[in-house]
């Protein structure tokens, strides 16, 4: 319930998959690593401006999901709220490979 145990796990699944990219599949897999690594890195630092812009706007000091919930109910506006969606959607869609992000 932690968002920035969360993140830190998030891109730690990127390791395992880079090599496994890397090591296994045709002519061009190294360069299929590379973009992969690249988007995905993209995809994740958009969660994490999502995560660090809910927790500046909580006025937290811990990254407790539960915390920021309820410390920014009723306070983001409708365009913030539509902004943190887009930013954790790109994120998920991005490293679960939905199409058209799966490019590599």
């Amino acid at each position: 319930l932690d968002l920035l145990f969360f993140y830190v796990c998030w891109e730690l699944v990127l390791i395992p998959m880079v090599f496994m990219i890397g090591m296994s599949g045709g002519a061009r897999r190294q360069g299929a690593a590379l973009k992969y690594f690249i988007y995905t890195t993209l995809g994740s630092l958009l969660m994490l401006v999502a995560i660090v812009f809910l927790w500046a706007k909580a006025g937290a000091t811990t990254f407790d999901r539960d915390a920021i919930l309820v410390a920014t109910r009723g306070a983001l506006s409708e365009s913030a709220q539509l902004w943190l969606f887009g930013g954790f959607f790109l994120a998920f869609a991005i490293k679960s490979a939905f199409f058209p992000f799966h490019t590599w």
